[in-house]
């Protein structure tokens, strides 16, 4: 190294600061600063959030607001079977099922409440049906029992092909020269029962 001239050796020591200086960048300033900027954008990204998350706190109000005039709506709308009781929920609700099966031309064989499902403050009221009818009846059955009001579901539905039989025209028990389908049906329909007491 003394024998280097000065020149040279200024050479290398700029060379050895330089990568000094750079081996400093690399393990330590260039990390930091990725990192730095990492932490900006979660911050913007969080203030972001933050943001979104006040606005709809401050929606809360007028949302259970709309929210109680929506269930007034739906009060007024029939939707849900009505009783003091859940038993006269599923006595209404076996009464409605029963009339539509019978205006429309099936049979009733049996009918059975079954314990009602209870949800916060609802309570889901099931009636398991067996009837018999023809094709066309049942068509016209589930129609009125699936656009009721109040609204009603089906579960469990099994159609069971007993046989033929002749067919009946509309206003005369007299055989019209046809046959039709005599089919045995059983059901369970539901409805709902807010806020009624066991």
């Amino acid at each position: 190294m003394s024998q280097l001239s000065p020149s040279v050796r200024r050479i290398l020591a700029l060379v050895l600061l330089m990568a000094a200086v750079s081996l400093l960048w690399r393990t330590v300033v260039a990390p930091t600063a990725i990192e730095l900027s990492s932490y900006r954008a979660q911050i913007d990204q969080n203030r972001q959030l933050l943001s979104g998350y006040l606005s709809h706190a401050a929606s809360r109000p007028q949302i259970r607001t709309r929210l109680v005039e929506l269930e007034k709506i739906e009060a007024t709308r029939g939707g849900f079977l009505t009783g003091a009781t859940e038993a006269a929920c599923a006595a209404a609700l076996q009464d409605l099922v029963k009339k539509a099966i019978v205006t429309n031309g099936g049979k009733i064989k049996s009918s059975q409440i079954l314990p009602p499902k209870r949800k916060v403050n609802k309570a889901r009221i099931p009636v398991r049906f067996t009837f018999s009818s023809d094709s066309k009846s049942l068509s016209s059955i589930f129609h009125r029992i699936e656009f009721s009001k109040p609204h009603l579901f089906f579960d469990g539905v099994e159609i069971e092909f007993v046989g033929q039989r002749p067919e009946r025209t509309s206003r005369s028990s007299q055989p019209s020269g046809g046959q039709e389908d005599h089919l045995e049906v059983r059901v369970t329909v539901y409805g709902y029962a807010k806020g009624a007491g066991q």
